[in-house]
Formats: structure tokens, sequence, C-alpha cells
């Protein structure tokens, strides 16, 4: 029986982790039970064996036998890298799942074209704008308050999230690749991305991490979606010191948008202790004491930066720059610094609820009532939505509202 010797093992294997398949699940789909011995180089297939392969794989014949895998640009700009360093390869959990929004984009930036209005937040501001100004234009638009912000940092996400949808921002919350829940997504490797486009703007956030980190993430994406800004991100508050400068900006908006200014020194009144303050300032504002923390760093910086007012000219020194010079909260932090509430879920208590928020509540009610007016295939619909038969898409009809 003849067999192609050239095949390279290495690029079999390649090929399948790109597709995020164990060779169990390539067996299941394609019948190929010899993978193993293929992948190890101890046999391998037959030209019929390895045309099944390829197909299975969505790879070239071609390339099973080259050397190694051909070049695969980013999909987006890869903001991860700090100044001066090589960005890491993009996983292929993270490239399918950017591909998908890529995809949802391009959907409903035609849908909007003909139905919505370009969203005013995209573009509406530039580096060189004063952070604190963009953070309340932001909350102005989204109708973003500490009101509004409900009784935990969940409620606080969800609030932020229905805000951005209102606003018309695609907001789309997952922690594994579409619908699969064996391909689960790593905030080691992102915490989200920001796709800018004044009809069709689209943050992704990675559910995998906490819900203030999820939040921080929303607002550090939408700081960069105002500044007209594609890219993935691993941003954390804490930034490091040879962070891009662009990071840098979104990172002081986010910061305010989250936990203003002018709020955070009204809530420091009458504080007694920083541990006190510390869970007094989580609770007001719906943040991890992770994030107060540096919050409160990163104010003390601008105030040393920036013109003196008339209280401190009249002796008056603002109280976060007094209770960091004393160290107060730096003794605290030994005890908050790295706690924070668990991951959260994306899901409403169903595989419907969790469905709509994967994809986002204001994109799943444009394409379900596309498709149900025949406007757009149902396999395409099946496809963006992650879904694979008509009952369970009739069932998310009804979950947004379409279908009574």
């Amino acid at each position: 029986m003849y067999r192609v010797d050239d095949v390279n093992p290495a690029m079999i294997r390649w090929a399948r982790e790109c597709k995020g398949y164990t060779q169990a699940q390539v067996a299941r789909r394609s019948g190929l039970a010899k993978l193993p011995a293929w992948e190890a180089g101890t046999l391998a297939p037959t030209p019929r064996q390895l045309n099944r392969l390829a197909r299975v794989l969505d790879v070239a014949e071609r390339h099973l036998s080259d050397d190694k895998p051909p070049e695969q640009p980013l999909p987006i700009p890869d903001f991860r890298a700090f100044e001066g360093e090589r960005a890491p390869r993009l996983s292929p959990d993270l490239r399918k799942t950017i591909h998908v929004c890529q995809l949802r984009q391009e959907w409903y930036h035609d849908y909007a074209l003909e139905h919505e209005h370009p969203v005013a937040l995209v573009r509406s501001a530039s580096l060189c704008d004063h952070p604190a100004t963009v953070a309340a234009t932001i909350a102005e638009r989204l109708g973003f308050d500490l009101a509004g912000r409900g009784a935990s940092p969940a409620d606080a996400m969800q609030s932020l999230i229905q805000a951005a949808d209102r606003t018309g921002v695609l907001v789309m919350v997952n922690r594994v690749v579409v619908n699969n829940n064996h391909r689960k997504l790593s905030t080691e490797e992102f915490r989200g991305f920001a796709l800018a486009d004044p009809w069709a703007p689209l943050i992704f956030v990675n559910a995998a991490a906490s819900k203030t980190e999820q939040m921080y993430t929303l607002a550090h994406e939408l700081a960069r979606l105002a500044a007209g800004l594609t890219a993935l991100s691993n941003s954390e508050p804490e930034l490091r010191p040879n962070a891009r400068s662009e990071d840098v900006w979104c990172n002081a908006v986010a910061l305010e948008l989250l936990v203003p200014l002018s709020a955070l020194r009204s809530a420091l009144d009458g504080a007694h202790s920083a541990s006190a303050a510390l869970e007094h300032l989580a609770g007001t504002f719906r943040v991890s004491p992770k994030l107060i923390l540096q919050r409160l760093r990163d104010a003390s910086r601008q105030e040393r930066q920036e013109p003196l007012d008339g209280g401190e000219r009249d002796g008056h020194v603002p109280h976060i720059r007094t209770w960091l010079d004393r160290g107060a909260f730096d003794a605290a932090a030994a005890e908050y610094n790295g706690c924070d509430d668990p991951a959260g879920t994306t899901s409403g208590g169903n595989f419907y609820d969790t469905t709509i928020a994967r994809v986002g509540r204001r994109f799943a009610f444009a394409l379900i009532g596309h498709t149900d007016e025949g406007r757009t295939l149902f396999r395409d619909a099946f496809r963006m939505l992650g879904v694979r038969d008509g009952d369970i898409f009739a069932k998310l009809a009804r979950t947004v509202g379409i279908r009574p």
C-alpha cells in the first residue's frame, strides 16, 4: 500500500492543535484512528487518509509536508508586548476568537449601515486629550454613574455592559471559544480586545477573569474605542514602567471612569484607618481593594505632576497624598493586594442566556431578527451564534424577544 512518506509529523500535530482538537476528537470526526502513529512518525498516511485529514483540519495538504508552519499574520495589532519586546504568539483559541468576532463585526457593520447610526463614542478623543476629560465624556455618553452600579461588582459589570450596549457598542463576554466549553480562554494570554469601527464597534472581554477585572478590561477597551484604536491587550491597572503610551493613556481613562477622582476624595473624608478605607472604597465603587490601591497610587502621581490648586496653596494637603505619604495604604496592601472576587461566568442561568451574553444582546437581537425575516442565511447565523440547529435558534429568538 502506497503511503505519503514525506509528511511531517510535527506539521500534523501543529495543524491539529491550531483547530483545538485532541487526537480522539479527530478520530471521532474522521475515523482516522491511526493519527497517534502519524504524529509519532511511526506510520505515514495513505493519500486518501491525508486528503481526509487535511479537510478535517482545514489545512492545505502541502502544508503537512512543510518543514515549519506557514507565517500567520496577526489579525489585529497586538499590544500585549511592552516597548522593546516581541509579542507572544497567538494561541489557536485566541486566533479563532478574534476571527469569529471579526465575522460578527463585518455582518453587523452591513446591518448598521441600514438600521443604525454611527456610534459617537468611537474616535471621539485623541491620546492628547486629558484622561479625566475623556472618562467624564464616556461616562456621560453611557449614562454610567455610581447610583446605577448595583450592590456588587457583578451588578456593576452588568450595568457597564448594558450602558455600552445601549450606546451602540457590541460587548461580547466569554471564557471559551464560541460555545465550546472544552476550549477555555486564558487570562495569562489576554484580557480583551477592541475592534474600532464607527458603525460596529466591538469589545471582547475574557470572562475567565474576576468581575472587577472584567470591568476594568471593559473600561480600558472603551477608552481604546474612544481613541479609535483596534488592538489586543492584556492590560492590568498596575502598568509596568515600559508600558506602551497608548496603554498608559487607556489605563488612566479606565481608572477615572471606574473611580472618579472627585468621588474618591469625597469618599476618603472621615476615614480613620487604611483597612477600613479600602473596604469602604471598594464597596462604594463596586471594585476590588486591589484596584482601589492602584487608583490611589495613580491619583497621587497625578497630584504631584499637575499644578497645585488653590486649596493646597492655602496649606490644605489633598487627602490622597496625605494617606499615601504616611504609608497607610502601603501597609494595608499586604493584606489586600492580590485579593479579588472570584472569576465570574457569562451565564444568566441557562444555556440560552449564556449564549446571548457571549455574543452580546444587541448583536443577538439584530442577527436573530434579520435571520427570522429571511434576510440572513440560517447557516451563517448558526455559525456566528455558535449553535447547530433550528430548535436552539428558536429558543434564542424567544430569549431575546423576537418570537413569543
